[in-house]
């Protein structure tokens, strides 16, 4: 939302009519007469009229910036009279400074009614004679209603346990990603790589023409991948040519595809050596039981943000289930809705352009800009209603994770996040809704869910000051505002849609493939 945006010289003109409320108002040293209409619960319009007494001082300012650069025959620079200025360029000098007047003179009511706008102003009506300045500007605004109660809510907090079985599965997982290959003639169960084309056939049954093959190494003991391709791969041999139904998922179509065989490796998971245990632990453990039981701490807090971030998003739903109805800026929705499109063509590797936009967009962009506009500007009144603010032990709290992290000095960091108004934007939406969540009544239930664990925390440590560094640049160092709304599913529904079925890191055949040269 802007405060003071300077309208320039680009101020859209068109026409309005609406009813009218008569105040004034004091501006400056000058008694300007206004008058606010509201047009709807988020557009308003806003007339000025400024007699030749209001208009004189800005006058006289043009005039004077005008003789310093008009070059008139018989005069020096900077030397012609005003007088002279007057007679010849009077009403020209005059109708070019309007644009500064209006600028100024709107900027001025917005700080005086504590007033803001989203987008651009339109000039509506404009009237400009010797006596007088007469306009409107239509403006957008933030909704006008009344908050309803938004404490002691009762909402849903998903909660799960970490099984034992979970913490082996995920062990387990992290010896086939280091471990090695060697080529198969059969895939005689899941501990299998299987390279195949990919063809996703049409409607009867066949490859379509011109449309090649999506070439995919999938490792069939992995997560993620749909048990009836997994199935379908058994007991295959180089080749092979099998049919798998897909059925429907996150909204994308059933649909038929094949997969042609072409190469077979079997997984030789890792051995737990002392060695490996050090290495993915950061020295820290030398023997499995200790290993696993670190590893089901870390699958718990993983476990426990998720079911944060889900109880957040019931709590955003119920919210906007019991606030009342109302208008939302449709300059809001624009940009908002242009935002998850762009982010949706750079998640597909598309260049911005008008084609792809076309061949992305639908109405859910719209329905989901509205729904992540009507939530900001709920959360805006409560932020304002609660006057929560930024203080420095909120930033504080982050310099010091940030120092600690990435061993780098605390004035740097702090200085580096303070110019950042995004991620101070960030903190004041995790402040508002660690306060909504303090005065929620939470009802514990089951969370029904994979969790997608990303073993980073046993990994090796390498340049994380540069990626750090690449990060801090970026800004982007925690959820922009209304990111509640985001699919936590949008990585799957693309591997889908591109048929990209979870494919095994092919790391360890490229290794093989320098080994063979």
């Amino acid at each position: 939302m802007a405060d003071a945006l300077d309208l320039g010289s680009s101020i859209e003109r068109c026409e309005s009519s609406s009813l009218s409320v008569r105040t004034s108002n004091n501006i400056g040293e000058a008694k300007l007469e206004t008058r606010i209409e509201t047009l709807s619960q988020c557009e308003k319009e806003i007339f000025f009229t400024l007699d030749r007494s209001e208009l004189n001082p800005y006058y006289e300012k043009a005039y004077r910036d005008a003789q310093k650069n008009l070059k008139v025959q018989g005069f020096r620079p900077g030397k012609v009279p005003p007088q002279i200025l007057k007679q010849r360029f009077g009403k020209s000098i005059e109708r070019d400074a309007a644009d500064g007047i209006i600028n100024d003179v709107f900027n001025k009511f917005l700080k005086d009614y504590d007033m803001g706008y989203y987008g651009q102003p339109h000039l509506h009506q404009f009237e400009h004679t010797d006596e007088f300045l007469k306009f409107s500007l239509h403006i957008q605004v933030e909704p006008e209603f009344e908050l309803a109660e938004y404490r002691d809510l009762v909402v849903d907090e998903p909660v799960h346990q970490v099984t034992q079985e979970e913490i082996d599965t995920k062990f387990e997982e992290l010896l086939a990603s280091n471990g090695t290959n060697e080529v198969a003639e059969t895939v005689s169960d899941y501990y299998h790589i299987v390279g195949v084309n990919i063809f996703e056939l049409d409607e009867n049954g066949n490859r379509p023409e011109g449309k090649e093959a999506i070439k995919e190494f999938l490792y069939l003991n992995q997560q993620g991948i749909f048990p009836q391709i997994k199935e379908s791969l058994l007991n295959t041999k180089g080749g092979d040519i099998v049919k798998v139904d897909l059925p429907e998922y996150n909204g994308i179509p059933a649909k038929t595809i094949e997969l042609e065989v072409l190469e077979i490796q079997k997984l030789i998971l890792a051995e737990a050596t002392e060695e490996f245990l050090q290495k993915f632990s950061n020295d820290r453990f030398t023997n499995v039981d200790d290993f696993k039981e670190d590893l089901g701490f870390q699958l718990q807090e993983e476990w426990d943000k998720i079911s944060k971030r889900e109880l957040e998003n019931n709590l955003v739903n119920r919210l906007l289930e019991t606030q009342p109805q109302f208008d939302i800026p449709k300059f809001l929705v624009q940009v908002i809705a242009d935002n998850l499109l762009k982010e949706d063509l750079h998640k597909h590797k598309l260049e911005d352009n008008e084609q792809n936009r076309k061949k992305l967009y639908n109405n859910s962009y719209t329905e989901r800009a509205e729904k992540i506009a009507r939530w900001q500007i709920i959360l805006d009144k409560i932020i304002k209603k609660e006057n929560l603010k930024i203080e420095d032990y909120d930033i504080d709290s982050e310099v010091s994770k940030f120092a600690e992290q990435y061993k780098i000095d605390k004035e740097i960091i702090k200085a580096k996040l303070l110019e950042d108004k995004d991620f101070i934007n960030s903190l004041l939406v995790k402040k508002a809704m660690d306060f909504l969540l303090d005065f929620t009544v939470t009802n514990e239930v089951q969370f029904s869910g994979d969790l997608n664990y990303n073993f980073d925390s046993y990994e090796e440590d390498e340049d994380l000051d540069d990626e750090f560094d690449e990060e801090f640049e970026e800004a982007d160092l925690d959820e922009e505002h209304g990111d509640e709304f985001e699919d936590d599913y949008d990585e799957d529904e693309e591997e889908y849609e591109e048929a990209d079925f979870d494919e095994f890191d092919d790391e360890d055949e490229e290794e093989e493939e320098e080994e063979d040269k």
